[in-house]
């Protein structure tokens, strides 16, 4: 009865072994046997045997037809010209094509997105630009300034934008015992009749050139990517080709 067991068990073992040689190895990344198109990422400065490094390389049609049939020209080349043109991952990461919720749709092979970004105007609230103000030279001269008067009698203490000066001495209350002194009506509303004499200012007016707004902003562009680690990004050439499930 044992020696039937052992016998089962080795031929199990064998059996297994048998299948396990006969079936490929699971497709995985930078695998001894990828899917031909699939990419990983590698630490060293080199892509293993049967890949190429994705840098955006052009390559042959005729060395690489596998892999053309998959991907075609979808990143440059032609069949005319016999080659087509790798995807570049240097500095960039994969996202899924189509188009998620809420989100923008991506296609496949799309090449999208900047490192840097600046702000427009219509990125910047409302603010306030220092201005600097540019002269050169003027007008120089001494002008004559004569005060209109009122040849009359004052009428009024209040003095205003409607009334000149009038020719009435200062009048005081002497009802009261000590005599008081009220304001003096030395203002009068009539037209002016005359003025006092004359006489002489200088003055001075610089002339403008310009006046120059500098912006509130540098316009410097500044980074928005996301912290992150370089990597050697490959490409299977040589593998399983991945059919078509549809």
């Amino acid at each position: 009865m044992k020696c039937i067991q052992r016998l089962f068990a080795k031929s199990a073992i064998a059996t297994v072994l048998a299948v396990g040689l006969s079936q490929p190895a699971t497709a995985s990344a930078c695998s001894t046997e990828p899917y031909i198109g699939s990419i990983c990422y590698m630490v060293t400065s080199y892509c293993p045997q049967g890949y190429l490094p994705a840098n955006g390389q052009t390559v042959t049609i005729n060395q690489y037809q596998a892999l053309y049939a998959l991907i075609g020209n979808i990143w440059g080349g032609s069949p005319q010209q016999g080659n087509f043109v790798l995807p570049d991952m240097r500095g960039r990461v994969p996202v899924g094509a189509g188009q998620g919720t809420g989100l923008a749709n991506v296609t496949r092979g799309q090449v999208f997105g900047v490192e840097n970004v600046a702000l427009t105007t219509s990125n910047v609230a409302p603010h306030i630009h220092p201005a600097t103000v540019a002269s050169s030279g003027g007008v120089s001269g001494t002008a004559s300034i004569a005060i209109p008067v009122v040849n009359g009698a004052a009428t009024t203490n209040v003095p205003d934008n409607t009334t000149s000066l009038a020719t009435t001495s200062p009048s005081f209350d002497l009802s009261s015992v000590g005599g008081v002194d009220s304001p003096a009506k030395i203002y009068s509303n009539a037209a002016p009749t005359t003025t006092l004499k004359p006489f002489s200012a200088p003055f001075s007016v610089t002339s403008l050139t310009g006046i120059t707004i500098s912006p509130n902003i540098g316009g410097t562009p500044f980074s928005v990517r996301n912290p992150s680690v370089g990597l050697t990004a490959c490409i299977a050439a040589i593998g399983i080709y991945p059919t078509n499930p549809n």
